[in-house]
C-alpha cells in the first residue's frame, strides 16, 4: 500500500504569499532546551505560590483535591488500541517517564515524552495526576516532588488519548484546554502541526528521552503552520502507521510500518548522509559515514564521554591522549579529503538536459541539475531505441515515480519527445554492485556487504508487501543495485516491472530477465509470483558473498579441479558448501579473516532458500529480512536440484504452480491457474 502525505501551509491572510524556504538547515543544534511545560520544583513549593500551604505542615490542600489517573505500571489505550499512555523506561529501569506509545506493534516506539528532564527512580512512586489547579502532573509520591506539569490556565478535570496519539485534558464542560500535539517531543505524527513556537526536538540519545543538541525549526514565517495528513488511497483500507521523527544524530526521518515484516521502513531522511549533520561527532571527531557509531576521534585522541559515545550521543567530541600539550613528536597528519562544493549548472530544459548526454557512453549520463530546500548530481537514464523504448519508460515512470523508499533508486523527473525518452535520477557516485564484482576491482568491506544485503532485501521487499500494487520488479542482479555515496544500497531499472493488483497472486508474462538470475518456474513458462525476485536476489547473494560473478574461473582452492580459465558455474558449488557448514569456503577471500562468520553463514544460508526449485520453499523477501538481521532463526536447506542438472547434465522435471491460483496475463485479463509445465534443462539448452 502507498502511502499520500498532503502538505499543509496555512496562513492567517488568505492573499498571504509565503517567502521561498531559508538557506539555513531546517536542524540546527542547539543548547539545552526546556519545554515550557516542565517544572522540577517542590511540590510544597508550587502550594505555597498559590498560597494553600498550611504553616508547619507539608499537608497539602493542593494534593487532597488532585485526581490520581495513573499511577505505577497502568496505562490508558485509545480507543482502537493505536496507542498508549503510561510510564516507560527506555533501557533503564531506574528512569521513569510518562509518555505515549504505539500499542499495537511490537516493537516499542515511543512518540511523546512529558518528563524528558525530571525521571523518576522508582516506578511504584510514579504517577500522574489531575491537580487542585486543573493540570496534569508529573509526581514522584516517595520525595513529593513535582517533576512536570501542563500549561494550560483553564482548570482541566479528565483526559482523553486521542486515535492518533494525541493527548488532551478536558474542562468541565468538555472543552480541550490543552493538548500534547501542541508540545511535541522528537516525533511528528499526522494530523499534528509545527509552528514557530512548536517544533521537535530530539533524544540526548538512543536511551535518554531528555532534550538533545538538534531542533527542526519552521522555515516559514510565524505566521504559518506546517503539517500533514494521510490519505487511504482506497476505500475502506487503513493507512499504514507512519511518523517523523529528529533522531539523536540530527536526521528527520519518516518511517512507515510493514504490518508483513514487522519492521519500521525508512521512507524518507534529510539529510540522507548523517556526516552532514551539523557538528554530529564535536571537537575533535570525525565522521565515518557509517550508519550506526558513525564517529570516532582522530589518532591520539579519545572520547571525552565514552559512556555517551556508547550510546550514540557524540557531543562532548574528543581530547587529547596524555596531556593537552604538544611536543617535539607531534607532527601534522593526514586525516581525509575536503572539497568545494560542485560547480552550479543550471539546465534550461529539454534541449539542454538532451545535449548533456553523451551519445558514445551508453545509457548513462552524469549532470548537474539546479532545482530552486538547490545543486545535484543526477544520472539520466536514456532510452533510444526503435519505437523509443515507450514499454519500458511507461513501466518506469508508473512504477518507480508512485513510490518512494530508502532502498530504492529515486526517479527526479522525466522528459518524453517524439522518440526521445529519458529518466532522471539521482546520482549514485559508488555505481553498480557489479562494479565490485570483478577481478582487480575496489574491495568492498563485509559491512558494507552485508548492508547492501539487508539493504537490497528491504527495498524489494516493499515492492512486494507495502506498495497499493504488489511490484515485481522481474529484473533483480548486481547491474540494477546501485551504490549511494555511503555504499547504501538502491535497487534500480524497473523497465521490465509488473504490477499486480492485490486480488491477484501470480502474473503471466513472456520471459525477461537475465540469464543466470531467472527463476526454474519462469523459464518453464509458468505465471510467477514475487518468489521469482526471491530466486533472483537469492543468485545475487552469492555473488556479493563470494565478490565474484556466477559464471567465471573457480576460485584459487577448491574450484573441482577445473582449470582457471574454464568457465565454472559458482552457485551449485557454493550452496553445497554452505549446506555443509563450510560457508568460509565461499567468502572472498579478498577479505581474509576480516568478515563476520556467523553472519556470512547466515546470508549464505538465506541465499540458498531463496534458490530453492520449488517457490513455495522459498521465503518472502519480508521473512528474508528478518532472516538476514537474526529475528529468525535460519535452518539448512536442501540442496537446489535445478542448479545440480545444469553442472552434471541430467534432466530436471520442472516445478509446476500451486492450483487455484489466480493469475494476470499481460493483457489483464485473468484465469483460474490450474496447469502445471515441466521442462528439460538440456532440451531448453541451459547448460552453462
Amino acid at each position: 500500500m502507498e502511502l499520500t502525505l498532503i502538505f499543509a501551509l496555512i496562513s492567517i491572510f488568505s492573499s498571504y504569499f509565503l517567502p521561498s524556504v531559508a538557506s539555513e538547515p531546517l536542524i540546527k543544534p542547539v543548547g539545552p532546551c526546556t519545554n515550557s511545560t516542565h517544572s522540577s520544583k517542590k511540590v510544597q513549593d508550587l502550594a505555597e505560590s498559590s498560597g494553600k500551604a498550611l504553616k508547619g505542615s507539608i499537608k497539602l490542600e493542593t494534593l487532597q483535591k488532585s485526581q490520581v489517573v495513573l499511577r505505577g505500571n497502568a496505562t490508558i489505550t485509545s480507543a482502537n488500541k493505536t496507542f498508549r499512555l503510561g510510564f516507560f523506561a527506555p533501557n533503564d529501569e531506574f528512569k521513569w517517564y510518562l509518555g505515549i506509545w504505539y500499542a499495537s506493534i511490537p516493537i516499542p516506539t515511543y512518540v511523546w515524552v512529558a518528563n524528558r528532564e525530571k525521571p523518576i527512580k522508582n516506578l511504584l512512586s510514579a504517577s500522574a495526576e489531575i491537580t487542585g489547579d486543573g493540570k496534569l502532573a508529573v509526581i514522584d509520591q516517595d520525595s513529593r516532588t513535582l517533576m512536570w506539569e501542563t500549561s494550560n490556565v483553564e482548570k482541566a478535570s479528565d483526559l482523553r488519548l486521542f486515535e492518533q496519539g494525541n493527548l488532551v485534558l478536558l474542562s468541565s464542560d468538555g472543552r480541550i484546554v490543552w493538548r500534547s500535539f501542541d508540545f511535541p517531543t522528537d516525533t511528528w505524527l499526522p494530523g499534528m502541526n509545527l509552528t514557530a513556537e512548536q517544533r521537535l526536538t530530539s533524544w540526548k540519545s538512543s536511551i535518554d528521552p531528555a532534550p538533545g543538541r538538534f531542533d527542526f525549526i519552521d522555515p516559514f514565517t510565524p505566521m504559518a503552520t506546517f503539517g500533514y495528513t494521510e490519505v487511504p488511497l482506497e476505500s475502506g483500507i487503513k493507512p499504514p502507521l507512519t511518523r517523523f521523527v529528529l533522531d539523536h544524530m540530527g536526521q528527520l526521518k519518516q518511517f512507515t510500518w510493514s504490518q508483513q515484516s514487522e519492521v519500521w521502513n525508512t521512507f524518507w531522511s534529510q539529510p540522507e548522509n548523517v556526516c552532514r549533520v551539523y557538528a554530529l561527532c564535536g571537537n575533535l571527531g570525525f565522521c565515518n559515514g557509517k550508519p550506526f557509531n558513525p564517529c570516532e576521534c582522530l589518532n591520539g585522541f579519545r572520547p571525552i564521554d565514552s559512556v555517551s559515545w556508547g550510546k550514540e550521543d557524540f557531543s562532548e567530541g574528543c581530547w587529547r591522549q596524555g596531556g593537552e600539550t604538544c611536543n617535539e613528536d607531534d607532527k601534522f597528519e593526514e586525516v581525509g579529503t575536503v572539497a568545494k562544493r560542485r560547480t552550479r549548472k543550471q539546465l534550461s530544459g529539454w534541449n539542454d538536459l538532451w545535449h548533456s548526454c553523451d551519445p558514445e557512453r551508453g545509457n548513462y549520463k552524469f549532470v548537474v541539475l539546479k532545482e530552486e530546500k538547490d545543486s545535484s548530481a543526477v544520472a539520466v537514464k536514456r532510452l533510444e531505441r526503435p519505437g523509443g523504448g515507450e514499454k519500458e519508460f511507461r513501466a518506469e515512470v508508473c512504477t518507480i515515480g508512485n513510490i518512494q523508499h530508502v532502498n530504492l533508486v529515486r526517479l527526479r523527473g522525466f522528459c518524453s519527445e517524439n522518440s526521445h525518452r529519458l529518466l532522471v535520477y539521482d546520482y549514485m557516485p559508488n555505481g553498480p554492485l557489479s562494479m565490485y564484482l570483478r577481478h582487480g576491482s575496489q574491495n568492498l568491506s563485509w559491512d558494507v556487504r552485508f548492508r547492501v544485503a539487508v539493504g537490497t532485501a528491504r527495498g524489494i521487499a516493499y515492492l512486494h508487501e507495502e506498495c497499493r500494487n504488489c511490484i515485481i520488479h522481474c529484473d533483480i542482479k548486481p547491474e540494477n543495485i546501485l551504490l549511494d555515496e555511503d555504499f547504501s544500497a538502491k535497487v534500480s531499472d524497473f523497465g521490465l516491472a509488473k504490477l499486480i493488483g492485490r486480488d491477484f497472486s501470480r502474473v503471466l508474462a513472456t520471459m525477461r530477465g537475465t540469464w543466470g538470475y531467472v527463476a526454474p518456474e519462469w523459464i518453464s513458462g509458468v505465471a510467477i509470483t514475487t518468489k521469482a525476485d526471491v530466486y533472483s536476489y537469492g543468485m545475487t547473494l552469492l555473488e556479493l558473498i563470494g565478490g565474484r560473478r556466477n559464471v567465471e574461473g573457480p576460485p584459487s582452492a577448491g574450484g573441482g579441479g577445473k582449470g582457471e580459465t574454464e568457465k565454472w558455474f559458482f552457485p551449485p558449488w557454493a550452496a553445497r558448501q554452505i549446506i555443509e557448514g563450510n560457508a568460509a569456503a565461499v567468502v572472498d577471500e579478498r577479505l581474509g579473516s576480516t568478515y563476520s562468520e556467523v553472519e556470512a553463514a547466515r546470508l549464505g544460508l538465506v541465499a540458498v532458500w531463496c534458490i530453492q526449485d520449488d517457490e513455495s520453499t522459498r521465503p518472502t523477501m519480508g521473512m528474508v529480512v528478518k532472516m538476514l538481521e537474526g529475528v529468525v532463526e535460519v535452518a539448512v536447506p536442501p540442496p537446489p536440484k535445478l542448479l545440480q542438472a545444469l553442472v552434471s547434465g541430467e534432466s530436471f522435471q520442472g516445478v509446476g504452480p500451486e492450483s487455484g491460483k489466480r493469475v494476470l496475463q499481460e493483457d489483464n485479463s485473468s484465469f483460474d491457474d490450474t496447469v502445471s509445465v515441466s521442462i528439460d534443462s538440456k532440451d531448453s539448452k541451459l547448460s552453462i
